[in-house]
């Protein structure tokens, strides 16, 4: 389920990343209270029927099996459920990865994405030291093999491109007429360590382009869509609100998370400062853009010249 609402109702979809987000879950949960018991507690699962071919998502409240595994053999069903592949050996997009706005782009079933392959190559890496040694080997060659692809076709010059689309185009190179550059990817290819030495520091240093220092954001990407460029619901939105061009604030905290990875915490206090609510609201004058709290962050903020710098959604 993309989502769902207690106690069990909620979106069937052909987004291919949210299942990868359970074994990530339980990794950084045993990392840090370091006990593995965990893993052999048993659950059901859900009980639903596949998606039809001209099923795009189902809202539904489905039964639960009646048999159990342990969190193990779930987490394992979610990864090997997520191997699904294209023609550069990335993962599948389907009708959305972290982006759900990008719901048309790679519906088909042939488009990649990046993010996709990335966060696939962390959580095997993670995954991994939880298994027997014989799983161990195969979760480690399959993220190796996912490193070598990312590198070999996603990565240009200075930026690592966001998705290959069902028509056959990369999206995010400096190339093409969609889009040019995209935040999450940068950030990421260096928090799943996809990018090595070099490569990293040239894709964050490139992230910088999306920095509006007047507004005081991080854009998500660039150029915003239109119906020209349309991947999806993404671009219904105005240009400049929300994942279309705007500040997607959870993408900037993983590209500060990425630069305190690359030693560069000076660059990273200095973003999240401009980026801060407390400092948005330090003046009367300040607050006039932003119109937003002090106290919590807003979702996104906008980049568009009617509302540049103004808070969307915050609660």
């Amino acid at each position: 389920m993309h989502w769902w609402h207690e106690p069990k109702f909620g979106l069937r979809s052909r987004i291919t990343d949210d299942k990868l987000f359970l074994p990530l879950a339980v990794c950084e949960y045993i990392k840090y209270n370091a006990n593995k018991d965990i893993l052999q507690q048993e659950f059901p699962y859900l009980r639903s029927a596949t998606l039809g071919g001209n099923e795009h998502d189902r809202f539904e409240n489905p039964e639960y099996t009646d048999y159990t595994e342990t969190v193990f053999k779930h987490c394992l069903r979610a990864i090997r459920s997520a191997l699904r592949y294209g023609e550069h050996k990335l993962l599948i997009m389907g009708t959305g990865d972290w982006n759900d706005g990008m719901n048309s782009v790679c519906a088909h079933g042939r488009g990649e994405s990046v993010f996709n392959s990335m966060l696939c190559h962390k959580v095997l890496l993670q995954f991994s030291e939880l298994c027997p040694e014989d799983l161990k080997k195969e979760m480690q060659t399959i993220a190796i093999d996912l490193k070598i692809s990312i590198n070999k076709f996603a990565f240009e010059d200075d930026r690592y491109l966001r998705l290959f689309s069902d028509d056959g185009k990369w999206l995010g190179s400096k190339y093409s007429k969609e889009l040019e550059l995209d935040l999450l990817v940068q950030a990421y290819a260096v928090i799943s360590g996809v990018a090595d030495g070099e490569n990293a520091v040239k894709c964050l240093k490139t992230a910088e382009n999306l920095i509006d220092k007047t507004a005081g954001i991080v854009k998500l990407l660039y150029p915003a869509l239109s119906e020209r460029n349309y991947l999806g619901y993404i671009s219904d939105y105005p240009e400049g609100v929300r994942e279309n061009g705007g500040q997607y604030t959870h993408a900037v905290m993983w590209y500060l998370i990425a630069l305190t990875m690359v030693n560069k915490q000076d660059k990273a206090f200095e973003i999240f400062q401009m980026i801060n609510p407390v400092e948005k609201c330090a003046s009367v004058e300040k607050n006039k853009m932003y119109k937003g709290e002090p106290y919590v962050f807003s979702g996104d903020v906008y980049s568009n010249l009617d509302n540049k710098g103004r808070m969307g959604w915050s609660w």
